[in-house]
């Protein structure tokens, strides 16, 4: 790991799930794994950068509605132009119960990419590589 985590809370909410199920869509995880690319990349150097795409992803638990998901994400190696992060998701609790252990949901691994001129540096020194 290069640098810090960045690391986001939420609750789980009835819209990005299936009501009859109550399981939150896997497209759910994918959009907070974006979400934070881009901070790791703006706080990395400066700019939210494109995300080129993932080379890995896995779903490892389901997710309900009402669920305390807490998802981290770290820069593993920096390129010329390319950042490629790793990303994971926990539950924390569900809507009924604190989980004694955070249980790892998903996790994926992404190419981002911020172009050399775009490039201004670490903007928060706990993530300068």
């Amino acid at each position: 790991m290069n640098g810090a985590k960045a690391i986001h809370k939420t609750v789980m909410h009835g819209p990005a799930g299936d009501a009859a199920t109550g399981l939150i869509y896997a497209g759910k995880m994918m959009e907070f794994f974006g979400d934070l690319g881009t901070e790791v990349c703006v706080r990395t150097d400066g700019d939210g950068s494109l995300f080129l795409g993932y080379d890995e992803v896995r779903f490892t638990a389901p997710v309900y509605i009402g669920d305390l998901m807490e998802y981290h994400a770290w820069l593993e190696k920096k390129g010329n132009t390319s950042y490629k992060v790793k990303f994971e998701a926990y539950k924390i609790m569900t809507a009924t119960e604190i989980l004694p252990e955070p249980e790892l949901c998903g996790y994926a691994t992404g190419i981002l990419i911020i172009p050399k001129d775009c490039q201004r540096g670490p903007q928060d020194p706990a993530f300068a590589v």
